[in-house]
């Protein structure tokens, strides 16, 4: 109910937060958000957050950090990710392909026809007309994606371990000036030589 009130706002910062206090390394915190991202931008829907535990095994990065990344690829953005892949791939692949898969789908989902004949027509989506430019274009922006999302997490993560360890070294020393204070004020010389 949060999330319909604006509250979503509070809660993403707080999971950013906790992002970013992850006890470990810097370089494995960021190269468990961009395994995650990586996998997030490929066409693996389904699998994602097994294949980040995967990854994140077979290379040491933070698995913690990795799995909420494949969260951007959801039902809500997962059409414009994977036509924005293909389209890359496409546009890579100088592919001359007279396919256009948002008339072929809308073709499939609106025709007379009956289900089976329907789920039939499906199967001309995973030939190489598609699946190579999909594939393609997703590994690329995936690859993309990845190397900024480590170079952001490592930055951050850096950024936001300095400010506290700086907050930390300003708050002891205000407790040693409030300590020193309270000395002073009660008659106690610390150096009595």
């Amino acid at each position: 109910m949060a999330f319909w009130k604006g509250g979503y706002k509070r809660d993403v910062k707080a999971w950013f937060i906790r992002l970013l206090r992850l006890k470990d390394s810097t370089h494995r915190i960021a190269l468990g958000a961009a395994i995650g991202m990586f996998i997030a931008f490929t066409p693996t829907v389904g699998i994602q957050m097994l294949l980040v535990v995967l990854a994140t095994w077979l290379i040491p990065g933070n698995r913690t950090a990795g799995i909420p990344m494949v969260w951007i690829t959801n039902p809500f953005t997962a059409v414009p990710i994977y036509t924005f892949n293909y389209e890359v791939g496409r546009l890579i692949l100088r592919s001359r392909l007279d396919y256009d898969l948002p008339a072929k789908l809308s073709a499939i989902w609106n025709g007379s026809r009956g289900l089976f004949s329907r789920i039939g027509e499906t199967g001309d989506l995973l030939t190489t007309n598609v699946a190579w430019p999909l594939w393609f274009g997703s590994i690329v922006v995936a690859a993309v994606c990845a190397i900024v999302t480590y170079f952001a997490m490592y930055y951050l993560v850096d950024l936001y371990r300095r400010k506290h360890k700086a907050r930390l070294a300003r708050r002891a020393l205000r407790d040693q000036r409030a300590a020193r204070d309270t000395e002073k004020a009660a008659g106690i010389d610390e150096n009595p030589f």
